[in-house]
């Protein structure tokens, strides 16, 4: 134990009252061990003080479900509990094993689709690519298309038109 002078008074009596009740305890669970007591070394062990079943040695009550019950029964009672467990734990592994081949599935099929937007995606820049080269290519169009070149051609066909009609006719 620490040394009285590192623990205030209030502390170290604290603890110096648990060890006495630990001690006490020792003593009590020693007592009902050894008790010789033909049919009542469960109760004595188990049941604490002389006819005083409310308080055990171990500060527990014992449950209504296992007061009356033989060692035998009592074991008897925890298999089938654990039984009880088995079968749950058994039904929560397949729900779990079900889980997990259904989480497989959804990621093959997240990879399936992220391939496809993939593919799409690049067929979306090639497009676009191809979107932006045919709209230079109008606006070359557009731009040497002005109607300069049509007024050009008809004052040539103008001219033409004039210099048919000045020559003399051969009739």
């Amino acid at each position: 134990m620490a040394s009285k002078s590192l623990l205030s008074a209030g502390e170290f009596e604290r603890r110096q009252n648990l060890m006495d009740s630990l001690k006490s305890k020792k003593v009590q669970i020693n007592e009902a061990f050894h008790c010789k007591e033909e049919g009542g070394t469960r109760h004595a062990l188990l049941g604490g003080e002389l006819g005083n079943p409310s308080s055990s040695v171990w500060d527990i009550e014992e449950d209504e479900t296992t007061r009356d019950l033989t060692f035998d029964e009592i074991k008897e009672q925890q298999q089938m509990a654990i039984k009880v467990q088995d079968k749950g734990l058994d039904t929560l592994y397949d729900v779990v094993v079900r889980q997990k081949n259904m989480a497989q599935n959804i990621g093959q099929e997240i990879d399936l689709q992220n391939e496809i937007i993939d593919d799409i995606v690049d067929h979306a820049d090639h497009t676009r690519e191809r979107l932006i080269k045919e709209t230079r290519h109008v606006a070359i169009v557009d731009r040497k298309s002005g109607t300069c070149g049509y007024w050009i051609v008809i004052l040539l066909l103008f001219i033409g038109i004039i210099v048919a009609i000045s020559i003399p006719g051969r009739k």
